[in-house]
């Protein structure tokens, strides 16, 4: 059940690309200290796919015990900036973000497709499978 977990959260992470921010287009948010802790880098989409074919895929369990609240929100790095915020910075091109810290312009593509986005509120970082489906499996 780790290894299934850590493989979620290497596919969830590896949703956006990996690109430094451009610095002369990038406004950190108010508040945003420079010291603020890094998020690691995930891993590689090859890896990704290796460890996400080596899973055992059963049949879905009971979804007794589950609930929502069990699954913290968005954690704060630093200042007003969450976890979201934070890797959408990490991960997109041109990035602005308001004294909030909402990435309110860039661009994001996708590994997967080559998709490029520039609303960040079409973007999922975390959910690639719902909590509840990884619960029952």
């Amino acid at each position: 059940m780790r290894r299934g977990a850590t493989v979620l959260a290497a596919l969830a992470a590896v949703l956006l690309p990996t690109a430094a921010p451009a610095a002369a287009t990038t406004a950190p948010a108010a508040g945003m200290a420079s010291a603020r802790r890094d998020l690691p880098e995930p891993p590689p989409v090859d890896v990704v796919r290796v460890e996400l074919d080596e899973l055992t895929v059963e049949a879905p369990h009971s979804i007794d015990g589950y609930s929502r609240e069990r699954f913290p929100h968005w954690i704060k790095i630093a200042g007003e900036c969450d976890t979201r915020e934070t890797v959408l910075a990490r991960d997109g091109q041109g990035v602005v973000q308001d004294d909030l810290c909402r990435a309110v312009a860039g661009t994001w593509t996708s590994p997967y497709d080559d998709k490029a986005f520039t609303d960040a509120k079409a973007l999922d970082i975390d959910h690639m499978v719902p909590l509840a489906a990884a619960w029952r499996s």
